[in-house]
């Protein structure tokens, strides 16, 4: 059985992914396996796929029937995962060749959750990503409204861990999610163990993709708010359900975090509205303007 599980949820990301498994298969720690989990793109991403899995015998390709989308796909590469632990790498991504080993040494059960440090690659000094260095830490500054992103890459997880809150995720009936599913799964997991330990080591490299759909500015702003209004849903569900599972501080941090997002995302597309009606107002008044000149 393969130490670790690398999952690599693969969707229109020809120009990336050749990177992205160069940096698996030559990880220090050999005794790995690779999962590419074809999501249905329209590009040759699964093609160069099969050009790496032909060469290694680690690499498996597992093709979804229809597009999942992002959390599905993730949760796709798990249920055929043969390690107890598991990572996932974005493949437009990549790892430090010594992630695995390093993570694999600091690894410790009882956390269940071990998260590495990583690079910032393309953004501007602006750019930063809050992530906490403890669960005591996530709790202190939860109960003060601070929201930390639980990213659901640079980081080993215990893959039964991951698989008690997918069966919440199914049983409710999450689907077509394509936004803030690091926050979903995350919101879980951090709730489910209780615990979790962080190195300080940077072991993965998160790139900028300006044609991801998150940093997409064509990002349908209705289907972006009907998301949010469904994991706002799910969280009042599950901690109705199972008070006893979830920290109060973690839900209404999270919670505060989406409301505040849903705000911004309502005020910009009533902004966008508004812009297409005066838009649509001043075409009619210019046209108007023609026909009395005329």
């Amino acid at each position: 059985m393969p130490l670790i599980s690398i999952i690599l949820p693969t969707y229109n990301v020809e120009k990336y992914i050749a990177r992205a498994l160069e940096s698996c298969i030559n990880q220090t720690l050999k005794d790995i396996e690779i999962i590419v989990v074809d999501d249905k793109g329209q590009d040759k991403s699964i093609d160069i796929a099969y050009e790496y899995a032909n060469k290694d015998s680690r690499i498996k390709i597992i093709h979804n029937k229809e597009n999942l989308k992002l959390l599905h796909a993730r949760a796709e590469g798990v249920k055929v995962a043969t390690s107890d632990l598991i990572m996932f790498l974005d493949p437009d991504d990549e790892l430090e060749l010594n992630a695995c080993e390093i993570l694999y040494i600091h690894y410790n059960n009882e956390f269940k959750l071990l998260r590495c440090n990583f690079s910032l690659i393309g953004f501007d000094e602006t750019y930063n990503l809050n992530v906490a260095h403890s669960y005591d830490e996530y709790i202190q500054l939860s109960g003060k409204h601070v929201y930390y992103d639980f990213l659901m890459w640079g980081v080993l997880i215990n893959k039964q861990l991951y698989l008690d809150c997918l069966l919440l995720v199914e049983e409710y009936g999450l689907d077509n999610i394509n936004f803030i599913e690091d926050v979903t799964m995350g919101f879980l997991l951090i709730n489910k163990t209780n615990n979790y330990s962080y190195i300080e080591n940077k072991l993965y490299k998160y790139y900028k993709n300006t044609n991801s759909l998150t940093n997409s500015s064509q990002f349908d702003l209705k289907l972006k708010l009907r998301i949010i209004n469904m994991i706002i849903r799910f969280f009042n569900t599950m901690k109705n359900k199972y008070p006893q599972d979830f920290n109060n501080k973690i839900y209404i941090s999270n919670l505060y975090m989406l409301i505040r997002l849903k705000y911004k995302s309502e005020k910009e597309l009533n902004c966008n509205i508004i812009g297409r009606l005066l838009g649509k107002i001043s075409y009619e008044i210019n046209k108007l303007k023609l026909k009395i000149c005329h």
